[in-house]
């Protein structure tokens, strides 16, 4: 891909050609000597394919391979040399900032200094709070937020230096499609972008240890800064990115498009420690993406609805204390806020909460430990049959009252995510220790029950011999059987679709499919099937001839369905 995104670059009437070190200037005003020299940098970002659903944000383990689909971005920075001209003044209208994508789909943006700048002293400027407005749903939003942050995090870059800035993108990466893509072009955007501005000393302050893994990237600087926070520090610049754009973001799709290795999957901790391992992927497995064709479109009302469904996902690390507590002696107890708890207790009018003395004691816990811990943290510190009694607890309660707050069980959501993250968490953690291909297709399969929405009693899926779980008992999707394992509950999660069901079903059911299910957010996107390498031609044809033709998608679904092989994380591919 980088040699095709050289040779567009090298008609294209905005970039210099690769050979030559100048940008021909639009107004013909200024001599080009007064540049200095621009050189075009480039970097690539794979997707990725989940196999944790919904899990960085409980710190349960995740497991992530680097899709061989990738976003490259070219930058060209040029500034004026100081010692043969002036800083252009920002009242300019030449070409300031420009932004293409060589899919026709994604509009360009041309933007004048007027345009994009705001002075906020006499000695620096930096893109105005305005146009920020204006494009934040516009797909450049998340080059020029990168931009808006490296400027207001360095004291030292002042985008008025620059005399243009140029910032191509091509990618083969599906959008909206559960693999990444955002994230993709987030960090391929950053790092070519920190590379282009400290070339032409616009960004000097790199004390920052993740400034300097952006500018010497490579497997010993991934060892240098992955013990400290300085990993950490990068992927959560990237999260306020997506959380600028109005989306709530996790930390470890960022970190397995860092972290992750061809030919490997990759394991990845995040807290108290960010933590990885690699395991090797066996040679005759493949990994096939196969399309709903339903854009997960984060604007839409669908994901919209989702999000205030992820909101209280993410009240279940207020719950850890709730899980903790029987642990905790009788000292911790204390009369006045237990007479404060009681209080409220009487006001609610509901018989189905927890003992002011269990209220008052998760009070305790949770101002001790609210600041590192995480329900997936339990399956560290707990058995399984201390979780599962917990949860069977929880299903009984409607309103729990911490730190002077109430988080509501309505219809048992709630506990039903509760007991999703849990055993989604015990799988992933049994899998890392104890990996095993198939145990893996088995989890893989009973991850996508947790997301199944059929309203059929009973599921048929769940009950189906299709499923290719052999002999493996696992309990119904909400419910609790203490004779199991937490491995073998589903727990419910419900961001699966009709047809991925009916998709997943249906992949099952032919020869050399192990296993299948969503990948990313839900809502439709991508599902991950993992097949026999040496049967992914016949499962294709299968798919198109005989499902995908039912729906009418049967000529979409051709160049569609992706056979993956797996590829290396972020790099930085050169100066051209």
């Amino acid at each position: 891909m980088k040699d095709f995104l050289l040779s567009n670059l090298e008609h294209h009437p905005c970039f210099s050609h690769p050979k030559d070190p100048h940008l021909p200037l639009a107004n013909g005003d200024l001599n080009e000597l007064c540049l200095k020299n621009s050189k075009i940098h480039i970097s690539r970002c794979p997707g990725r394919l989940s196999f944790s659903k919904h899990c960085d944000y409980v710190n349960n383990d995740l497991l992530y391979l680097a899709a061989n689909y990738e976003t490259l971005v070219a930058v060209q920075v040029s500034i004026l040399d100081p010692q043969k001209s002036e800083t252009p003044n920002n009242s300019s209208v030449e070409p300031f900032i420009e932004i293409y994508n060589l899919n026709p789909d994604f509009q360009e943006l041309t933007l004048s200094r007027n345009q994009a700048l705001e002075d906020i002293s006499a000695r620096k400027s930096r893109l105005s709070d305005k146009l920020l407005s204006n494009y934040k749903s516009n797909w450049t939003f998340y080059i020029l937020k990168i931009l808006d942050l490296l400027s207001k995090e360095n004291s030292d870059l002042n985008l008025g230096e620059i005399h243009s800035l140029k910032i191509a993108v091509t990618s083969n990466l599906p959008a909206a499609a559960g693999m990444s893509s955002s994230h993709a072009l987030i960090l391929a955007s950053l790092m070519s972008l920190v590379r282009a501005l400290h070339s032409q000393g616009l960004l000097k302050n790199i004390d920052k240890t993740y400034f300097k893994y952006l500018l010497n990237s490579g497997a010993d600087s991934i060892e240098a800064i992955i013990n400290t926070n300085d990993l950490l520090d990068l992927l959560k610049f990237c999260q306020k990115i997506e959380i600028a754009k109005g989306f709530n973001s996790g930390l470890g799709d960022q970190a397995a498009q860092i972290l992750s290795r061809k030919n490997h999957l990759c394991f990845i901790k995040l807290f108290p420690e960010l933590s990885f391992k690699y395991q090797k992927i066996p040679e005759d497995i493949s990994f096939m993406i196969l399309p709903s064709f339903i854009k997960a479109e984060k604007t839409s009302d669908e994901y919209k609805l989702k999000e205030k469904y992820f909101d209280q996902y993410q009240k279940l690390n207020q719950l850890t204390p709730f899980f903790l507590n029987n642990s905790l002696d009788a000292k911790h107890h204390n009369g006045r806020a237990a007479k404060q708890t009681s209080s409220k207790l009487r006001r609610t009018n509901d018989r189905s909460v927890i003992s002011s003395d269990a209220i008052n004691t998760e009070i305790r816990v949770l101002q001790e430990y609210q600041s590192q811990n995480h329900l997936g943290d339990l399956l560290y510190k707990l058995a399984d049959k201390e979780i599962l009694e917990k949860l069977k607890k929880l299903k009984e309660i409607k309103n729990i009252y911490i730190n002077n707050s109430v988080i509501t069980n309505d219809d048992k959501k709630l506990s039903n995510l509760a007991l999703y993250a849990l055993a989604e968490g015990a799988r992933l953690k049994d899998l890392k220790q104890n990996f095993c291909i198939e145990k893996m297709f088995e989890y893989v399969n009973l991850s996508h029950l947790a997301e199944w929405v059929s309203d059929s009693s009973p599921h048929p899926m769940i009950f189906s011999a299709d499923l290719k779980l052999g002999n493996t008992i696992f309990a119904a999707q909400e419910s609790i059987n203490m004779n199991l394992k937490l491995t073998n509950h589903i727990g419910a999660y419900k961001s699966s679709t009709l047809f991925n069901d009916s998709l997943q079903n249906f992949a099952l059911s032919l020869e050399g499919v192990y296993a299948c299910s969503i990948m990313g957010a839900g809502l439709g996107g991508n599902n991950i099937a993992i097949v026999s390498s040496e049967k992914t031609d016949s499962i294709k044809k299968t798919l198109i001839e005989d499902f995908y033709s039912h729906y009418s998608l049967a000529e979409k679904a051709k160049t569609a369905i992706l056979v993956n092989s797996s590829a290396d994380g972020l790099e930085y591919l050169g100066e051209f």
